[in-house]
């Protein structure tokens, strides 16, 4: 199942990907950011 989230009036879908943590993708967070370039987002 899963479960959404709202930052800001945006959805957020995160996933876990077997380690147990929370992830997001970087279009997402770019959005959420709000930074026109979602290659702006790095770790």
């Amino acid at each position: 199942m899963t479960k959404s989230l709202v930052f800001k009036g945006n959805e957020i879908i995160p996933f876990d990907n077997g380690d147990g943590q929370i992830w997001f993708t970087s279009p997402q967070m770019a959005k959420l950011l709000e930074y026109k370039n979602e290659k702006s987002v790095t770790n």
